[in-house]
């Protein structure tokens, strides 16, 4: 099953946003960078000085999250939307 974010159910979106803001919170960084194209500017998401928005706290970092969903509707680079619908043994979370 793949698809593009918006596709998605509002209970899928906030699973994948409450999995990805968990990851930045625990260091973690996204990026989603722009396809060929497309004017948008690339975003990252992380705690540090490197991200491209401020955040520090887990509401921030959700909005933050949420919003480069949003914006590029896909997953960050190198991921699928699906890699945060389904657990480590793919079965559905």
């Amino acid at each position: 099953m793949t698809s593009t974010y918006l596709d998605l159910f509002k209970f899928q979106k906030d699973l994948i946003v409450a999995r990805l803001t968990k990851n930045v919170m625990d260091g973690k960084t996204y990026t989603w960078s722009v396809v060929s194209g497309n004017t948008i500017q690339p975003v990252t998401v992380c705690l540090d000085e490197q991200s491209d928005v401020p955040v520090t706290l887990p509401k921030e970092v959700e909005r933050a999250l949420r919003s480069a969903l949003e914006t590029f509707n896909r997953a960050p680079n190198g991921y699928h939307i699906d890699d945060f619908l389904y657990n480590v043994e793919g079965k559905a979370a």
